[in-house]
Formats: C-alpha cells, structure tokens, sequence
C-alpha cells in the first residue's frame, strides 16, 4: 500500500502546554491559542482543514474540546501577584 498523503507540523516543544486528540479533530495548547487540525481522509473523502481558537485576555492552562457538539473548554492559568 502507498501513502497517499504526508504531511509535517513543527512545533517548538517548549511552547506546547497540552495536546489532545478527539474523534479526528487534534488541538495544540500553546499559551494564548489553540490550534485544531482536522484529520484528512482521501478514502473517505474528508477533507484536512486547521484553524486558531485565540485568548486575548488570559492565558490557558489546559483545555478539553468535543467537536460534534462544537464545545470547547478552557481552565484559565493562575496568576499570583
């Protein structure tokens, strides 16, 4: 069987606070943004589509995401003063 796609994604590991991966959708917590990758599938004719979900105010600790029910939730990084 030949591969049909390939493809790359750099990330500095030092920016990266979380992965997770749910149901072919796998988002990147990096401080202030999550990026989402939509697994392609040339077989079953799902196209790959990414997109950035941005926190202006705060910066996020961790998040957890359900994409059939487009619901993400994101715990805010504590802040000591």
């Amino acid at each position: 069987m030949d591969l049909v796609e390939r493809r790359s994604e750099g990330c500095p590991v030092s920016i990266v606070h979380e992965t997770l991966a749910v149901s072919g959708t796998f988002g990147i917590l990096s401080g202030h943004s999550v990026k989402f990758f939509t697994l392609g599938s040339v077989s079953r004719g799902i196209p790959r589509k990414e997109w950035d979900i941005s926190f202006e105010d705060f910066e996020a600790e961790t998040f957890t995401f359900y994409p059939q029910a487009n619901i993400m939730a994101v715990v805010e990084a504590a802040r000591w003063t």
